[in-house]
């Protein structure tokens, strides 16, 4: 099993006179975050040709909880918090269930967060079906498939972001699949990172829904802070249990990726940082 601490402290929220207290104390040699860098991953979902039944674990769940929660992952946030990085992923927060109801509700929360945790940066993880690589999402699509979630809802086919409020106005976007939304993360440099490729389809289903309402709404309400989608490979198995998973991830292959994860992360600060930060 992975040497995965026993929990994870919740992010805490502030006040913009307690943030703003914190950026002054940074200025006379304290060490407040320079960049502040919220992850999202994914929970099981259930694929269709595997009879209904739900995968036992997600990969953009071990890889982000190994990359960050793991005995090394602490150790690696801890060097990064001396160099002004702060990251944020709560398990029970930010992990999201397969629906689009969770979906929803972390979209309504964004916007919330973006500015009482003074985000800089948001990264949002989700599996794919290649199980070779790690793709970098140019772009989000105001669509959605025919696929139910795990709670077999289905959603909004004609308009993501139908429903969606920003500072206390609703968001109304052109009823498209034309109309899309770029990542702001720092693509050209991530593509860069070695196992790494660019994708200009983030699919119709969850990931791209919470990739389009999570940029709708920082493109509207928050425009200084980044956000992108990264689909990490698929499982080896998809019969797989959830401790031949963390087998998996504890070895070389697995190991591989979360580097990956990791020099995504350091990537896209080192250039929020080189842009002038918060």
């Amino acid at each position: 099993l992975l040497p995965i601490a026993s929990s994870t402290p919740r992010p805490q929220t502030h006040t913009r006179a307690q943030l703003q207290s914190a950026k002054e104390a940074s200025m006379v040699g304290c060490r407040a975050p320079k960049v502040r860098i919220l992850l999202t991953a994914f929970r099981p979902f259930r694929p269709s040709y595997t009879g209904g039944t739900l995968w036992e674990y997600n990969t953009s769940e071990l890889l982000v909880k190994y990359a960050v929660a793991s005995v090394d992952g602490r150790q690696w946030l801890s060097r990064l918090k001396e160099e002004g990085v702060e990251v944020i992923f709560d398990e029970d927060e930010d992990l999201l269930h397969v629906t689009f109801a969770a979906v929803e509700r972390k979209a309504a929360e964004i916007g919330r967060r973006a500015e009482a945790e003074n985000l800089d940066i948001i990264i949002h993880f989700g599996q794919h079906s290649v199980n070779d690589v790690v793709l970098v999402e140019t772009t989000a699509r105001n669509r959605n498939g025919t696929s139910p979630d795990v709670a077999d809802t289905l959603g909004d086919q004609a308009d993501i972001s139908y429903g969606i409020q920003c500072l206390g106005q609703h968001i109304s976007m052109e009823k498209s699949d034309d109309f899309c939304l770029p990542s702001t993360l720092p693509v050209s440099e991530l593509l860069k990172i070695e196992g790494t490729r660019k994708s200009d389809n983030a699919g119709s289903y969850l990931c791209n829904n919470m990739f389009f309402k999570s940029r709708l709404i920082l493109e509207k309400c928050y425009p200084t802070t980044w956000a992108g989608f990264i689909h990490v490979p698929s499982p080896p198995d998809a019969k797989a249990t959830r401790e031949e998973g963390n087998t998996w991830i504890s070895g070389e292959a697995g190991q591989k990726f979360v580097q990956t994860i990791r020099s995504i992360i350091e990537t896209s600060a080192r250039e929020k940082l080189s842009k002038g930060g918060v």
